[in-house]
């Protein structure tokens, strides 16, 4: 009976090793990433896997500006500021200091979500007849007019979400963006033609007479 006990006892370590050494294999071997090739066409959806971070960005220096940033030992609202910033640069139609927008950003610590909202405002003497000329509704003056431009918040909310969650300051956070600004960068398709359909909507309130609206009281 002991020799038995013996046996089975010593069957039994062994079949423990082999499981803890299969499972110390298994985990430690590394996951597959795959290739993380985009697809030909850049308007579909695809799956890239990142293990210690990643930025997404709609413009590659934008994205290497945030992820620059993250190297640097920056956290996630510093890359993403930074991602912004560049983006102000090489892709203004899309996302820049004129505009606005929202940062939505979870607090691992606290493990909460707080929004930052940085939206632009109508000018405070904007009324809703500034787009009225001669008893008509001027239908392209809310898009195309200079009336149409609200009051910018982006950088505002940039600097506030720097200041309250960031851990790097402005300069710092800006020298990519400047660098591609000072450098020039290669202009894409899509940018040459957005340019010169904006440019086509300036010819058209070129010369227009602009709106002014009288303070209370005068």
């Amino acid at each position: 009976m002991k020799t038995k006990f013996t046996s089975h006892k010593k069957l039994n370590y062994v079949i423990h090793f082999v499981i803890f050494s299969l499972f110390i294999f298994f985990c430690c071997q590394p996951q597959s990433i795959g290739k993380n090739i985009p697809s030909v066409d850049r308007h579909q959806p695809h799956n890239f896997i990142g293990h210690q971070g990643m930025v997404v960005a709609a413009h590659p220096l934008a994205a290497q500006a945030g992820l620059d940033m993250l190297k640097k030992g920056g956290n996630a609202v510093d890359a993403a500021l930074a991602t912004a910033c560049a983006l102000n640069a090489c892709e203004p139609f899309a996302s820049g200091m004129g505009g606005g927008g929202f940062m939505v950003i979870y607090l691992s610590r606290l493990k909460k979500v707080t929004v930052i909202n940085f939206r632009e405002k109508a000018p405070a003497l904007a009324l809703p007849g500034m787009f009225i000329s001669e008893g008509k509704i001027k239908e392209e003056w809310p898009r195309t007019h200079g009336l149409a431009v609200a009051v910018p918040g982006a950088l505002a909310g940039w600097s506030y979400a720097l200041n309250k969650y960031g851990t790097k300051d402005i300069a710092t956070i800006m020298a990519r963006a400047i660098e591609i600004a000072e450098k020039g960068f290669t202009v894409s398709e899509t940018f040459s033609n957005i340019n010169k359909d904006q440019y086509e909507k300036l010819l058209l309130s070129a010369g227009q007479s602009s709106y002014r609206q009288r303070s209370p009281g005068r």
